[in-house]
């Protein structure tokens, strides 16, 4: 490997969301989680040829069952933060002890997606979420030196003007970067 390596890696293939819009709830019907030995060796290979930056594609990094586990690996793998590592997760899902973990196991940002504030329009897409969860969870990875990049979408079925306004002032509140996924 050379210097400022990069690797995407997999530790899952699929996503417990059924988004409407979204590639994995047409090409995956469920999800697939590759085993705990299989993120060890992963990693493993990761750090024994040089990587720097680790992007993980999961789609939703933290809904696994044993994801306590998997960052204990990572902590374990990254002992000296010699690699960054960037995911996707699931903001309702995370608190200010799990923040904590992710940051002592190298992760720097996580991508999120929000979507839309507007509740009418994330019950017509099917996106699940809370966004009081969503802000605790987004305050718990800023307090934990994580950055958010948060993802919406322009577009939405019932989603206006005036709604994206108010997702993008949101987002601004809480002073988090921005990202256009996807434009519908």
């Amino acid at each position: 490997m050379t210097d400022h390596a990069f690797m995407r890696l997999e530790s899952a293939r699929g996503c417990i969301q059924h988004c409407t819009y979204c590639f994995y709830t047409q090409h995956y019907k469920s999800v697939k989680y590759f085993s705990l030995p299989y993120v060890e060796k992963i990693l493993e290979f990761a750090r024994d040829n040089g990587a720097q930056q680790i992007s993980f594609t999961d789609p939703n990094f933290n809904d696994r069952s044993d994801f306590s586990q998997v960052l204990q690996i990572m902590e374990r793998f990254n002992d000296e933060n010699s690699f960054q590592v960037f995911v996707e997760c699931d903001a309702d899902r995370i608190t200010d002890p799990i923040a904590q973990r992710m940051k002592k196991a190298g992760i720097q940002a996580t991508e999120i997606g929000l979507q839309t504030t507007n509740e009418t329009a994330r019950k017509t897409i099917k996106r699940a979420g809370n966004l009081k969860k969503f802000l605790r969870g987004i305050r718990a990875l800023q307090s934990a030196g994580i950055e958010p990049v948060i993802d919406i979408m322009l577009g939405l079925p019932h989603d206006t003007v005036e709604d994206f306004k108010k997702t993008a002032s949101f987002i601004l509140i809480i002073n988090s970067r921005i990202t256009f996924s996807y434009s519908l």
